[in-house]
């Protein structure tokens, strides 16, 4: 008769470590920190704990991984390698769940660790590409037509393409192509060797 109790204590036992309701199985029992958490998103402290309150959390807000700490604590995230290396694995799960006392949930620093085994992390998206850029001497490469020489004005009868860019002493054709195309301006002209100035409309360029 003793010997079925015992045996039923370490069934028991080996159930509330390795077991719970969903798709995450139990981890181990890992070592934490306060001011760095190893599990970070806190999303449950208080006396309703239980593995199946925190999985059901974790489940409903899309986390891999979640942990229970110091039986009122419930933490998520995605990152299983943080979780588990930051600070490596302990012995110190030994506090009652405070809504199960037959479950545990992790202890002083120290979590009660599950984790989705079919979770795959995302592919983080591709960096934007930086608009291509055309060395001097390659006006080519964005698509350059030459209109010819156009007559302008001094304000206030105004300019043909009214916006100035830049004027600098060392401006080049390229220098000002590179300018209006990296703003999105569809027209540029150069003037008096140094001036760079652009337009949306060919009409207004025309003008004089």
């Amino acid at each position: 008769m003793c010997l079925r109790h015992a045996l039923v204590g370490v069934l028991a036992i080996a159930v509330m470590f390795t077991s719970v309701a969903g798709d995450y199985q139990y981890w181990g029992c890992v070592e934490d920190a306060v001011g760095q958490r190893a599990v970070p998103t806190l999303l449950l402290g208080g006396p309703s704990l239980t593995v199946q309150v925190c999985e059901a959390l974790a489940k409903q807000q899309g986390f891999a991984v979640f942990g229970l700490e110091y039986g009122v604590e419930c933490f998520a995230s995605n990152d299983l390698a943080r979780a588990t290396t930051l600070y490596g694995n302990c012995t110190s799960c030994t506090m009652a769940c405070a809504a199960n006392s037959t479950q545990i949930c992790g202890g002083p620093n120290a979590i009660s660790l599950y984790y989705d085994p079919s979770y795959v992390a995302p592919t983080p998206p591709a960096p934007a590409s930086p608009a291509p850029s055309a060395p001097p001497g390659a006006l080519s490469l964005l698509n350059i037509t030459a209109l010819g020489c156009w007559k302008d004005e001094f304000p206030p009868v105004g300019r043909a393409l009214p916006i100035l860019l830049r004027a600098s002493a060392s401006m080049s054709v390229d220098q000002c192509a590179q300018l209006a195309y990296s703003a999105g301006w569809t027209y540029f002209a150069l003037q008096y060797s140094a001036e760079c100035y652009v337009s949306e409309c060919l009409h207004h360029a025309c003008l004089f």
